[in-house]
């Protein structure tokens, strides 16, 4: 606990646990992006194989700016194996995939963080204008990646 507080704690309290579950479905997303990555079959490989690339790179960067503000609010980042692993998010499907069903299961679970993200919105921004402006830009992102994907299927 940081001496310094940007936030009063109560504030603080409010912001940081809706970051936290940002954080951990972030990192999730990079992780089922490069699983995917590496294991998809079909005629769409290459573009499909980039594109969940990107999407991973995007995911690690969301998922650094968020922990980063978590720690500038005074609290400790938690993106352990153990946490993410226990977030509340589809399995992605094990060994080879095809590109159509890599497709489907990413849109999906796209869709259902941008859905839960949105939702932090009001309240992050009750609490903490800057934390709120940062889920903002990452929405867009977020969003634009579930565009491109949707767009496939």
């Amino acid at each position: 606990m940081s001496a310094f507080r940007i936030l009063g704690e109560k504030a603080e309290a409010a912001t940081v646990s809706p970051l936290q579950a940002s954080l951990q479905e972030f990192i999730r997303i990079s992780l089922d992006a490069k699983q995917l990555h590496w294991n998809v079959r079909g005629r769409e490989f290459k573009p499909l194989h980039e594109q969940l690339d990107a999407l991973a790179d995007s995911a690690r960067r969301w998922s650094d700016e968020v922990a980063e503000r978590i720690v500038a609010l005074g609290q400790a980042a938690d993106g352990s194996a153990a946490v993410v692993a226990a977030t509340n998010y589809a399995a992605v499907p094990g060994g080879a995939i095809a590109a159509q069903e890599a497709v489907s299961y990413v849109a999906g679970s796209l869709a259902e963080v941008a859905k839960r993200v949105r939702g932090r919105l009001e309240p992050v921004g009750e609490s903490d204008l800057v934390s709120q402006d940062l889920l903002i830009g990452i929405l867009a992102e977020l969003e634009k990646h579930l565009w491109m994907f949707t767009v496939q299927i």
